[in-house]
């Protein structure tokens, strides 16, 4: 079969033998795609010719400018940002109106992407647009815009239009980008790049929402202050809504109650404050155990959420302080490993992983757990997702770290083989 040329085949665009259909192709067309006749006399009117070849170049000219952006962001950090403004400066460098905007989408992109570096990122950010706002009299419209288009989508019934030049933003679905772009606009008001304003803006309609519930918790418990009394007549209204998971329960009920862990702040753990109002030791015990399972159960939530190591590191720093709180938040990890679907569990065994390389849990922590976990594992493992394989994962997963001591028993009776 003859290829043919691009040049010949283009050349055809101008040619009159081609431009024109005969009498009978018309009739065929008319035959089998319809022909209205309540529109008698209508005419065919000609649709502009869309040139593909230069709006390839177009695309590829802002696949170009999102690729030098990215390259530079790949390699920011707080040490580096002052000579990346100048290889920015001098890579990007002086851009039209729709390519900053294609700049401002790859740091919307960036930071919904790697929310732990929003900081850094949003400070270099901020200088890259003071410099483009002094030498080209651009400013950060397109950035705000795709953030409140975002935050309107998720929160209200506003829709965005296909041809709209935001309408990308319908991509950036889930939860996690959900509470990115959320942590993006506190952040933003932070850095004095959005209004103080907006805060109160975006109480209202959070609240006033009851798709997302764990948004609300998100939202409000990252603000220094305590709720008002409608925000919590709300909240109590949501908590007796049909259907609530118990995870919304949880997470809703510690935001109730945030005002009681801000008063006892101070305190090393809640035995202390147990045993000063004279309770029994048992029950002191039971309490004490509860409350640190509901936050480590939130935290748990949290990084698979937002996947900040360092808050989980905080937590374990500051909460549990000896040897069997730490043990017990093994256990709770544990358990949501083994409750979770394969892509939330990989994540969870890499936390462990961090977690135990930068020594924030022992290796005797983790085997403490799984065996408080496989005390009832008869009665546990009916609510487990695929038990069994869970187990001979973490076994070895535990064996590759160099965790065994204590559970050899468990390794021999899946039949994890350990080298000595």
């Amino acid at each position: 079969m003859e290829v043919l040329d691009i040049n010949s085949f283009l050349s055809f665009k101008a040619d009159n033998q081609v431009q024109e259909l005969d009498s009978k192709t018309l009739e065929l067309l008319n035959d089998l795609f319809g022909n209205d006749k309540n529109k008698k006399g209508k005419k065919f009117i000609k649709k502009p010719t869309v040139n593909i070849l230069k709006n390839q170049k177009i695309q590829n000219k802002k696949e170009n400018i999102i690729n030098r952006v990215n390259l530079i962001l790949n390699k920011l950090s707080e040490s580096n940002i002052d000579s990346l403004i100048i290889e920015f400066v001098e890579n990007v460098n002086q851009v039209d109106e729709e390519q900053y905007e294609e700049v401002q989408k790859a740091f919307y992109y960036k930071i919904l992407s790697e929310i732990n570096f929003i900081k850094v990122y949003l400070q270099f950010l901020k200088m890259i647009s003071y410099i483009y706002n002094k030498v080209q009299s651009y400013d950060l419209s397109f950035f705000n815009s795709a953030i409140e288009s975002k935050f309107r989508l998720d929160y209200t019934d506003y829709d965005i239009d296909p041809d709209n030049k935001f309408n990308f933003v319908k991509d950036l679905s889930g939860e996690t980008k959900r509470i990115n772009n959320l942590i993006l606009i506190k952040n933003l008001i932070d850095f004095k790049l959005m209004s103080e304003k907006l805060n109160d803006e975006c109480d209202k309609i959070i609240i006033e929402q009851n798709v997302f519930l764990p948004d609300i918790y998100y939202w409000f418990n990252s603000k220094n202050r305590e709720l008002s009394e409608s925000e919590k007549s709300k909240i109590k209204k949501y908590l007796q809504k049909d259907g609530i998971g118990s995870r919304e329960i949880v997470l809703l009920e510690s935001l109730l109650n945030k005002k009681l862990k801000v008063d006892n702040k101070d305190t090393t753990n809640d035995t202390i404050n147990v045993t000063q109002v004279k309770v029994k030791p048992t029950e002191t015990v039971k309490i004490s155990t509860d409350t640190l399972k509901l936050e480590a159960e939130n935290i748990i939530e949290e990084y698979l959420i937002i996947k900040s190591v360092d808050d989980v590191k905080y937590f374990v720093d500051t909460r549990c302080l000896d040897a069997i709180t730490k043990n017990k938040f093994c256990e709770y990890l544990i358990y949501r490993y083994f409750q979770s679907n394969k892509e939330v569990a990989e994540e969870l065994i890499n936390l462990m992983k961090i977690l135990i390389k930068n020594q924030t849990l022992y290796k005797s922590n983790l085997s403490r757990g799984l065996l408080m976990i496989y005390n009832n594992w008869k009665e546990k493992s009916i609510d487990y997702n695929k038990p069994t394989d869970k187990m001979k994962t973490l076994l070895t997963t535990l064996k590759n770290i160099g965790i065994t001591k204590s559970i050899e028993f468990l390794m021999d009776q899946y039949k994890i083989t350990i080298v000595v």
